[in-house]
C-alpha cells in the first residue's frame, strides 16, 4: 500500500518516483476499429499480432485494458498471443476530452469531467512499486495524448489532439 500522501503529490513527482522504483508503464493504443460498431478491423487484428511480437521482449506482469471492445480486443490479442492472464478492464481507461478540441463543441462539464478522469488515471497507475514491474495498459489515443503531456508539462496544452498516436503504437510513460 502507497505511503497516503502519494494523493498529494504532482503527477510530475509520481511519474519520477515511478520511474525510479523500477516501474515501466507502456500505454497502447488499440488497432484499428470500425466506426460503425467499435470492433477490430482485420488490420487492427494483424497490427495486434505484431504489437504482441513486439511486446514479447519485454517482461510484462499484466496487460490492464479500457473497457470499450477495440481496446479489450487488442489487449486480448497480446495477451493470449503471450500466454499471460486476460487483461483487467478498466473504465478509468475510456477516450477522454478534457480540454477544447478545434472543430469540436466539447461542454465545459465534459471537459471538467475529462480533466478529473485524466488526475484519477494518474493516481491509479502512476503509484511507485517495489522491484521492477512493467504493464502494459490499452487504451485511447486522446487519453494518451492528454496523459503524456499532463506528465511532460504539468498540464494539457493547447493543440495537444494534434500530438500523432497511431493505432497499435506503443508509449513508454515512466521508465527509469
Amino acid at each position: 500500500m502507497p505511503p497516503r500522501d502519494v494523493w498529494k503529490k504532482s503527477p510530475q513527482k509520481l511519474a519520477h518516483e515511478a520511474a525510479t522504483d523500477g516501474r515501466y508503464l507502456y500505454f497502447i493504443r488499440h488497432g484499428q476499429y470500425q466506426a460503425e460498431n467499435g470492433y477490430l478491423t482485420e488490420l487492427g487484428k494483424r497490427q495486434a499480432r505484431h504489437l504482441a511480437r513486439e511486446l514479447a521482449r519485454i517482461p510484462l506482469a499484466r496487460v490492464v485494458s479500457s473497457d470499450w471492445i477495440r481496446a479489450r480486443q487488442t489487449a486480448r490479442i497480446v495477451t493470449n498471443t503471450l500466454g499471460l492472464d486476460g487483461p483487467k478492464q478498466h473504465r478509468l481507461l475510456r477516450e477522454v476530452l478534457p480540454t477544447a478540441v478545434s472543430g469540436m463543441r466539447i461542454p465545459r462539464e465534459k471537459r471538467a469531467e475529462g480533466k478529473a478522469r485524466l488526475e484519477r488515471v494518474i493516481r491509479r497507475f502512476f503509484k511507485p512499486t517495489r522491484g521492477t514491474r512493467h504493464e502494459a495498459i490499452v487504451c485511447h489515443g486522446n487519453l494518451i495524448r492528454a496523459l503524456l503531456l499532463r506528465i511532460g508539462t504539468g498540464r494539457v496544452v493547447p493543440g495537444w489532439d494534434g500530438f500523432s498516436v497511431h493505432h497499435a503504437g506503443i508509449n513508454d510513460a515512466a521508465r527509469s
